[in-house]
């Protein structure tokens, strides 16, 4: 019984860490994008 418990907190716990790590790259590539974004209107606004 105690097995299939511990196996069931395993995967969970497989799915959270699979869910955060993806949510953290999505999140570190939009604030890089952002960063990007904000670069590039530095340069125009210098530009001009």
């Amino acid at each position: 019984m105690s097995n299939s418990g511990d196996d069931n907190s395993l995967a969970s716990t497989a799915v959270w860490l699979s869910l955060q790590s993806s949510t953290f790259a999505c999140r570190r590539e939009g604030r890089e994008r952002t960063n990007a974004e904000r670069h590039e209107g530095h340069a125009g606004a210098a530009r001009s």
